[in-house]
Formats: C-alpha cells, structure tokens, sequence
C-alpha cells in the first residue's frame, strides 16, 4: 500500500433523493508541479501493475494531514494539463491514528 497524496475534501459516497447510494464519489487530488505528479502517477501504476499491487492506497486530508484514508480503487485518471489524478475507488476507510 503506497501513500499517494492529499484531498481538499474527505471521500464520501453519492446520494440519491437523500440516501446514500453505495457508491464512492471520485476523489481528486491536485498536485502542485510536474515532478509530485510523475511520483504519484509511478505509485499509482505500481499499485495497478506492479508484484506486489494489491489496488489500494494511502490518502490524507489538506486541512489535516493526520486523517488518512485506506481507498481501494477500482479505476483512475490521469490529468497532464492540470497535474490532478482522478481516483474511483471501490471501498474507503478511515484509519486508526
């Protein structure tokens, strides 16, 4: 499991007239050059790709680092222009500080 970056906003799921649905919203997160961007992108392929990937990682909250988020993804986007990666994840889950 790789740490990947942070969120301005905490996941939560989509709701429909009022309840929830199930479903994860996609989480983005925005990086502030070119070479942050390429690491996240090179952990996100190991995750997907690589021996030991297992589909999950590691985010934290901007506003408070010390809350982190286990996501198991289901697909991701890579944005070039805007330095972001769009993550869907499948399940999320606060961790334990």
């Amino acid at each position: 499991m790789e740490y990947i970056g942070y969120s301005f906003e905490e996941p939560k799921k989509q709701t429909h007239k009022g309840k929830e649905t199930g479903k994860w919203l996609p989480i983005e997160l925005i990086f502030d050059n070119d070479d942050d961007f390429n690491k996240a992108t090179s952990k996100v392929e190991k995750i997907f790709h690589g021996y030991d990937g297992d589909g999950k990682a590691i985010i934290s909250i901007y506003q408070d680092s010390s809350i982190k988020y286990i996501v198991d993804l289901i697909h991701v986007t890579y944005d070039t222009y805007a330095n972001s990666i769009k993550l869907f994840p499948k399940y999320c889950e606060r961790t334990k500080n």
